[in-house]
């Protein structure tokens, strides 16, 4: 009896869990690439609250796969479609009025970073996804330091600053090139 409770439990979790292999595993996933159909939500134009249909089915680059975790499925700049549905719209006293809604239908899809904004200084290595540091500036303190300049590299702001710290006599300033008082 303990023992047909048993494969009932696990007959029951099985059929809980079906499918999730094939989400989890990579070989299942949709990889970016070609747009899926979606349901998107169509948006109530402005003074409006809803609109009739609410949702339609376009071809979307959301929820399709991407080989790193930093990066994102989205449609390709020049391969977006402007779609136009004749809705019935209703504002607050539910008063229909037929009104043209607009929304994007991708026709390709890329993958990209999915947060592209670099502080100051900094540029996206589109392979990694990480903001770094041009290697031409880098190359170029290192060259002063071999001239002799007392500069060091910070790589976490991408500067190169001198390494000394002298108080200027009046009139003169710390010159942050050949870091003497000029």
């Amino acid at each position: 009896m303990k023992l047909m409770k048993f494969a009932l439990v696990a007959v029951a979790v099985l059929a809980l869990f079906e499918g999730t292999e094939q989400y989890c595993s990579r070989e299942k996933r949709k990889s970016c690439g070609e747009p899926e159909a979606s349901i998107v939500q169509l948006p109530a134009p402005r003074g409006y609250q809803f609109v009739q249909p609410r949702f339609v089915e376009l071809k979307q680059c959301t929820g399709l796969y991407c080989d790193h975790p930093a990066k994102k499925c989205s449609p390709k700049e020049d391969h977006i479609k402007k779609v136009r549905f004749e809705v019935n719209a209703y504002n607050v006293s539910q008063i229909g009025t037929c009104v043209l809604v607009e929304v994007e239908e991708h026709e390709k899809c890329e993958c990209e970073c999915a947060k592209p904004d670099c502080p100051q200084r900094k540029k996206l290595n589109s392979k990694t996804c990480e903001c770094v540091c041009s290697h031409s500036d880098e190359k170029e303190c290192n060259h002063r330091r071999a001239k002799r300049i007392p500069v060091m590299w910070h790589p976490s702001d991408c500067l190169c600053v001198c390494d000394i710290h002298v108080e200027c006599s009046t009139g003169f300033k710390m010159d942050e090139t050949t870091c003497k008082c000029v």
